[in-house]
């Protein structure tokens, strides 16, 4: 990483200072509040909103409101579907905390691979 920092550094300099406050900020929140808050804020803020505008940017060809409604519109059905599906597994397993859990990550797995394959592909074009 050094070496690569070293040899590309003048393509990362502009980035650099931004980066460094997001780090420090990034920090503060894992450090000051509880796990599962600062993971959610993380989630959402540094990953999640990028995501999307960088699909809308791909699929509409720009990432303005229109775009971004359409996007979560055209999501919302899959969107939904999971959250059932999740809640529903959560009825039935909530008394077998172990299984419950191994559920969970297995559908995070499950949709996990399948974004990391699409944004590889969004990314090489």
């Amino acid at each position: 990483m050094f070496f690569s920092g070293f040899f590309n550094f003048k393509y990362i300099l502009n980035q650099l200072f931004i980066q460094l406050i997001l780090i420090t900020l990034l920090s503060f929140i894992f450090y000051s509040t509880k796990l599962i808050y600062a993971f959610g804020i993380y989630f959402v803020f540094w990953h999640s909103i990028p995501s999307i505008l960088e699909q809308s940017r791909y699929i509409y060809g720009k990432s303005d409101f229109k775009s971004i409604i359409s996007y979560l519109k055209n999501a919302f059905v899959y969107w939904l579907i999971s959250l059932i599906g999740l809640f529903i597994i959560y009825f039935f397993m909530k008394d077998f905390q172990n299984l419950l859990i191994s559920i969970f990550f297995s559908f995070l797995a499950a949709i996990t691979f399948p974004h990391a394959v699409i944004i590889f592909k969004i990314k090489r074009n």
